[in-house]
């Protein structure tokens, strides 16, 4: 199981680099205000990133390659709202538009079939709720690899058709 990272860790060099026109971000297939990026930021690391924009960044959501699940690709999520504009929904917003995203592109691509979790501290109710909502409403109470601090696994599979 991989460990927690925190997306809000990130978040204000993704802001800066975008505020300084450095990132190659790309419009996202079907979201209007969404922005996409791909990198591998160390070797057989995919890292896909989604970002809610308007005239400033709203939402981040962060995807990377995780463990498979039963031979299945699995792949971990985070998310990270700028402090000045939590509790307005572009969390939700930004997953549920991620999401539909990873499926579209996958489904073009040929991956038929995958995983996506997320690793959440218990002490992350506001994460908590959007995993519930955008992934599943059950959970796997775990430890965190590399904090060892409790965490709850949310996981949801994508099949096409």
């Amino acid at each position: 199981m991989p460990a927690m990272t925190d997306p809000s860790d990130n978040l204000p060099t993704f802001i800066l680099a975008f505020e300084e026109g450095a990132l190659p971000l790309q419009a996202a297939a079907l979201s209007p205000d969404f922005w996409a990026m791909r990198d591998e930021p160390l070797p057989g690391v995919l890292r896909l990133t989604y970002a809610l924009i308007t005239d400033e960044v709203l939402a981040l959501v962060i995807i990377i390659n995780a463990e498979p699940i039963k031979g299945v690709p699995c792949f971990a999520i985070g998310y990270a709202v700028p402090e000045e504009h939590r509790n307005n929904g572009f969390a939700k917003r930004a997953v549920d538009a991620a999401l539909n995203e990873l499926q579209h592109g996958f489904f073009r691509s040929g991956l038929k079939h995958f995983f996506v979790e997320a690793i959440i501290g218990e002490e992350n109710t506001a994460s908590q709720k959007i995993a519930a909502t955008a992934l599943s409403a059950s959970f796997t109470t775990c430890n965190d690899d590399q904090s060892g601090l409790p965490a709850r696994q949310y996981l949801r599979e994508f099949k096409e058709g």
